[in-house]
């Protein structure tokens, strides 16, 4: 299971500690957390990447990815973005899953 980070003091964490992870389409500011039950993910997808319909959809399509692989993800704090992308082009549903997996393999990763 995934929880929502959404705190202050989570973000302020992960701003002070947080480790930085790039793969494919995304990256990811992650600080491991072995006493929190669950990860807490949140998303930063902007305006740039188009419409609130687009990024919405972008965001459901990851975060199902995420469950999917949940087991694989270390308990902890995540802040996960999109890169930057051609106008109007956003990656297809192959992509998003190749970007995620390679993801939560760079977070398993000892610094």
């Amino acid at each position: 299971m995934i929880d929502r980070l959404h705190r202050d003091s989570d973000f302020e964490r992960l701003r002070r500690t947080g480790r930085r992870v790039r793969s494919g389409a995304l990256w990811c500011v992650m600080a491991s957390d072995p006493t929190l039950p669950n990860p807490l993910v949140a998303f930063a997808i902007g305006r740039v990447h188009g419409s609130a319909v687009r990024r919405n959809r972008l965001r459901r399509q990851v975060r199902e990815l995420l469950r999917v692989s949940s087991t694989d993800l270390v308990p902890g704090r995540y802040l996960i973005g999109l890169t930057p992308f051609e106008q109007g082009k956003l990656p297809d549903f192959a992509t998003l899953r190749t970007s995620v997996d390679g993801l939560i393999a760079r977070t398993r990763e000892p610094r």
